[in-house]
């Protein structure tokens, strides 16, 4: 996973901890954790990362949401008590509101955090719902976009609890979806394991890029990000 804020690029790896380059001085820092040390992040295989003026947030594999308190320095792990506690999860994808609760993507199911009450949704409660391994999620139209590993594309809508998928054709449908990022211009991104697809939100018309049709290397798309120049940056598998 990769997000650029404040000229500094959060890369999460994949045993490697969280690395941010200093783009302006050319620096790297690595954030690794540390059994010996106190308020070291939880894990080094990092899922995902949000970052903002104030805080630090980390999904990572087994060590449940970190996440760094405004005017501190050390990592905590997301724990409410007898509510939400993310210890010891696989968070792969997480979007949050400005009460920090929000929808989390893991390994075992969707978990939807509101007003104080959380509900977990696997493929045994949410029939819509077509795999367990929650990959990405991106707010859209007053609802989520749930991508996961295999069973496509889905709607979350959190006023009715219930899932709906986002296409019918099967590129939407069988199909692992890494990464999603909406650009200013009235596309969205999707980084899938079948290439990189650009939907027409005004056309509601898509385009699907791959090795056969395009300049990529390898179809396996798996994070998405945007430059100041407007230029869209893909990572794959190799």
């Amino acid at each position: 996973n990769m997000t650029n804020h404040n000229d500094k690029l959060y890369i999460g790896t994949n045993g490697g901890g969280l690395k941010i380059v200093n783009l302006t001085v050319k620096s790297i820092v690595e954030l690794k954790h540390d059994a010996t040390r106190v308020g070291s992040i939880s894990a080094n295989a990092i899922y995902s990362v949000l970052i903002d003026d104030s805080s630090l947030w980390v999904g990572t594999f087994s060590g449940g949401l970190n996440y760094i308190p405004p005017r501190r320095n050390i990592f905590k792990i997301l724990n409410k008590p007898g509510i939400l506690n993310s210890y010891g999860m696989n968070i792969r994808s997480f979007v949050l509101d400005k009460k920090n609760q929000g929808i989390f993507g893991t390994r075992n199911g969707l978990i939807y955090w509101a007003d104080g009450i959380v509900n977990t949704f696997t493929t045994d409660n949410a029939t819509e719902l077509k795999s367990n391994i929650i990959l990405s999620l991106h707010p859209f139209e007053g609802n989520y976009l749930v991508g996961t590993y295999g069973g496509g594309l889905s709607v979350f809508e959190p006023h009715t609890r219930v899932f709906k998928p986002f296409r019918t054709e099967q590129v939407f449908v069988e199909n692992s979806f890494y990464s999603i990022f909406q650009g200013d211009n009235g596309f969205i991104w999707f980084g899938t394991l079948s290439g990189l697809i650009k939907y027409n939100l005004e056309e509601q018309t898509y385009t699907v890029f791959n090795t056969s049709n395009s300049g990529l290397v390898k179809n396996d798309i798996y994070s998405i990000m945007q430059d100041s120049q407007g230029r869209i940056w893909i990572a794959t598998r190799e």
